[in-house]
């Protein structure tokens, strides 16, 4: 953009900028549609790049569960547990564990029947489990190994996954 003609500063002016708008509409919104597909195309080879690299961090993960069972919990009393068709049990799955919770999205415990899963995960959020509830939750599943897990790693997704492959890795071992 450049200045109007009747200024001497180096800022264009209120006419210049109206001009610039005025002129990207009736060409076709030209200017500012390439200025929109610059950004676009940026904003894509992030999105990619990030969406490769999270990929390739979790190929490596998928052998960590070692196809064991896990009851995942995200609220106490009442309790209620992480089911399918929901992100947190796509990650449990990414990371070559099995929910037995095969009830869609969030049931409660009490609607479980028959359950014993090799780990008990209690959650950060969005109820902050603590040691005590670890106490409670292994007394009702005796032969489980009850873990307070960080739901942030579980649950949120874009780029807090690459945190999340990391912690995977680790929290486990």
């Amino acid at each position: 953009v450049t200045t109007d003609g009747a200024s001497n500063t180096k800022y264009p002016s209120v006419k210049a900028v109206k001009d610039y708008v005025d002129s990207s509409i009736n060409l076709g919104g030209t200017a500012l549609t390439n200025e929109a597909n610059i950004r676009a195309a940026a904003d894509l080879a992030l999105n990619n790049a990030l969406n490769t690299e999270i990929t390739s961090r979790f190929q490596k993960l998928e052998t960590i569960g070692q196809g064991r069972s896990v009851l995942y919990f995200i609220w106490n009393e009442p309790a209620y547990v992480v089911g399918k068709n929901t992100f947190i049990d796509a990650m449990i799955s990414k990371i070559g564990f099995t929910n037995v919770c095969k009830a869609d999205r969030y049931p409660s415990l009490a609607d479980l029947k028959n359950i014993n899963p090799d780990f008990v995960f209690l959650s950060s959020e969005p109820f902050p489990f603590s040691e005590n509830h670890s106490k409670k939750f292994q007394e009702l599943f005796p032969s489980s190994k009850v873990i307070l897990v960080d739901g942030e790693m579980f649950s949120w997704y874009g780029s807090r996954m690459l945190l999340a492959s990391d912690y995977f890795k680790s929290f486990l071992i």
